[in-house]
């Protein structure tokens, strides 16, 4: 997987935080710092590296928009980064980390089921 440019990476952000899919406008008036040049080439980039999909085309305003959504989560990205080794101490650490016992729980459901898939 190839590494986000920071203009890619902000939109990327952005597009995982949203609870639906987003258009370029929308996505332009989450941050101040974007211009709608720039989102719609930085789109254009990451639709043609398969990290978003065009979702839906709808209206907004007066006028048709397509809506995008992401096809790669934030957490294959990230985990593409990282390796096998690094992984495990990462998540080692974490857990050390964490005093809230109702998360350590939900670790643990999530560790559980994992182990049922694998096996």
């Amino acid at each position: 997987m190839e590494q986000l440019t920071k203009k890619e990476r902000t939109i990327m952000d952005i597009l995982w935080n949203a609870d639906s899919a987003l258009s370029a406008s929308e996505i332009k008036d989450t941050s101040p710092d974007l211009n709608i040049n720039t989102v719609q080439q930085v789109l254009r980039n990451l639709l043609k590296c398969k990290f978003i999909e065009v979702d839906d085309v709808v209206f907004n305003k007066k006028s048709l928009t397509r809506t995008y959504k992401p096809l790669v989560s934030q957490t294959q990205y990230i985990s593409a980064f990282i390796s096998d080794s690094n992984r495990f101490k990462l998540l080692c650490g974490l857990v050390d980390e964490e005093d809230d016992l109702d998360s350590l729980n939900e670790l643990q459901k999530l560790i559980d089921k994992r182990k049922k898939e694998i096996r």
